[in-house]
């Protein structure tokens, strides 16, 4: 230490100041790979954020109800793919309660720009109330979704009176006369509410009729 500091006096002021504010090559090294990762770690980030966000949920079905005991019936989701380049989504769908059975594609590409349907087809069982559930998942951008709707799934029915088929008989009309009138009872006879389309028909000898 003490041949340092002589050796160090005796250097000219500009020489030592060089040696004193010079870092050392390691130091050096050491810095320049600290920003060097931290400029990647940046980039990955932004990367695999920009990679995630290429694909989404569009649009998904929402609460219905369903007849019960019923096949062939569908659902639809739509998936958005925002990205430039093309992905693809694995497919699977489950049932719960009342809604017993569904199917649908293995898997679904997703072309760059593109808004792509997934339709899951299912069945119903007995009155009650069942769930349709979708689960999609790319596994080069990092994107899942599980959800789907609920279903209320009831019965419907109507009942018309008086009615031929329970022995009801309308009372006898006269011959060509008209203004005649009758009065039928249509009830709901399901759980929930319905809108019903009315018509009317003749035989025999009816003329002409018509409903209000």
């Amino acid at each position: 230490m003490v041949a340092r500091r002589l050796w160090l006096a005796a250097c000219s002021p500009i020489l030592r100041c060089v040696l004193w504010r010079h870092p050392t090559p390691l130091r050096e090294l050491t810095v320049f790979g600290r920003r060097v990762s931290l400029v990647l770690a940046v980039f990955v980030l932004s990367l695999v954020g920009s990679v995630r966000a290429q694909v989404q949920l569009y649009s998904a079905p929402g609460p219905a109800v369903q007849l019960p005991n019923t096949s062939g019936l569908t659902a639809e989701w739509d998936f958005q793919n925002t990205g430039s380049t093309a992905q693809s989504l694995d497919l699977a769908c489950y049932t719960g309660g009342r809604v017993t059975s569904c199917s649908v594609q293995s898997s679904q590409p997703l072309p760059a720009g593109s808004i792509i349907p997934v339709r899951v087809t299912f069945s119903t069982g007995t009155p009650g109330a069942g769930s349709l559930t979708l689960y999609a998942f790319c596994h080069s951008c990092a994107f899942s979704y599980q959800g789907g709707p609920t279903y209320a799934v009831q019965d419907f029915g109507v009942s018309v009176t008086p009615h031929a088929s329970t022995g009801a008989v309308e009372p006898t009309r006269q011959a060509n006369s008209t203004g005649f009138s009758t009065t039928f009872a249509v009830r709901n006879a399901g759980s929930v509410p319905d809108t019903y389309s009315l018509t009317c028909a003749t035989r025999s000898s009816l003329a002409d009729h018509w409903t209000e």
